[in-house]
């Protein structure tokens, strides 16, 4: 616990009537002992319909760098995203990730706490939006594809079993990273056959000449 970098479980507080019409998912952006040099990411359900499930960030060989918290009411959507650094700069030290929820507007939102001590008094380290309709979520975060929005669709509406989740690279960033800079990474052969890239560029990263002198 007086780990400068030790990272509380998640919890989340509300009226039932709110929370089991809610999903709450936890995207965890680390860096990991077992993947140096590549950021690895996991996403596991805090709240199911009204269930709650584990999320404990805290894990050796792991050193969390993000949260994104993706989260649904009926069908209307929202995303909150933070440093795990913030509230250790802001509030010097953390000892909770609690989210305590309430309704506006027709919607939901909620506060975000990091420190157990602030929650009597409410004051609360940020805020999330008021959740909004799913085209009004596409078009704010600039989601323009269909695939892109079916991804979203299961961070947002999904069920991640926490016993089924691990930390796994995260492809989708180093696959849009410029040719040059993959063939500076030297990224290893396992995770270029993963990224669905084409043919010729897979070839010539492959047989990049400084990869095969390494």
């Amino acid at each position: 616990m007086n780990d400068e970098f030790y990272e509380p479980p998640f919890e989340v507080y509300g009226d039932m009537d709110i929370l089991k019409n809610m999903v709450i998912n936890i995207k965890i952006h680390s860096n990991s002992e077992k993947h140096p040099g590549f950021p690895v990411f996991k996403i596991q359900s805090l709240l199911y319909k009204g269930n709650k499930y584990p999320v404990i960030p805290d894990e050796k060989g792991i050193e969390v760098v993000h949260y994104t918290i993706y989260y649904s009411y009926g069908e209307q959507v929202g995303k909150f995203d933070f440093d795990a650094a913030l509230p250790r700069g802001m509030r010097k030290g953390r000892d909770t990730h609690t989210l305590y929820v309430h309704r506006k507007d027709g919607g939901v939102y909620f506060e975000y706490y990091s420190r157990k001590a602030d929650i009597d008094k409410k004051d609360a380290l940020s805020s999330s939006h008021v959740t909004m309709s799913q085209n009004e979520f596409f078009k704010k975060y600039k989601i323009l594809t269909a695939a892109e929005r079916e991804k979203y669709k299961e961070r947002l509406f999904g069920f991640f079993d926490c016993r089924e989740q691990d930390y796994r690279v995260y492809m989708d960033y180093l696959k849009g990273l410029p040719l040059e800079v993959k063939k500076r990474m030297k990224i290893p052969e396992k995770y270029l056959r993963e990224m669905d890239l084409p043919d010729d560029e897979l070839k010539e990263l492959l047989e990049d000449p400084a990869r095969m002198n390494d």
